[in-house]
């Protein structure tokens, strides 16, 4: 059931942009079908640990869960933290995005390697890194949000990006 389900993004988000849906409905639903995804790797791999160590102690999958989902959020915020200063320096330079993303690959990599989820470490740096631009002033008072919002190239490399995904 872990492994089948999440409601998957894929299906979730273009199906949300072909409706007519509020925005803060669309944007929940967005999250939600991330998050899910990234809950279910988390719990597949559980699972597979589980069977493949051979435990019967019911508490191995829970504390598996937990530390997987820790390590993946921890590194997520901690890869914002280092990420969003940079945010205001790369806007509008040529290939800022593709950094960002290729950023985004090292995150998942790095994180897979110290047995955290990758997938929950992406999402939870790109929730963060995304949402700068209303986070940062309100962490940093006289933080200018208008350096954290997105140049028209990034969204531009974006929508082509989620073109190809979708």
């Amino acid at each position: 059931g872990g492994i089948v389900g999440g409601t998957s993004a894929l299906v979730v988000m273009p199906t949300v942009a072909g409706g007519k849906i509020d925005a803060r409905v669309a944007r929940t639903l967005e999250v939600e079908s991330s998050a899910t995804d990234a809950l279910s790797v988390v719990v597949a791999m559980a699972l597979l640990d589980l069977l493949v160590l051979g435990s019967t102690e019911i508490a191995q999958p829970f504390i598996s869960f937990a530390r997987q989902t820790g390590i993946g959020v921890g590194a997520g915020v901690a890869w914002s933290i280092l990420l969003v200063p940079f945010y205001p320096a790369l806007r509008d330079k040529p290939h800022s995005y593709t950094l960002l993303i290729a950023s985004m690959f090292l995150l998942y990599a790095l994180t897979e390697a110290v047995h955290g989820n990758g997938a929950m470490a992406v999402l939870t740096a790109a929730l963060l890194a995304g949402n700068g631009a209303i986070i940062v002033p309100r962490l940093i008072p006289g933080a200018r949000a208008k350096s954290f919002v997105p140049s028209a190239g990034g969204v531009t490399m974006q929508n082509q990006i989620t073109f190809l995904i979708k």
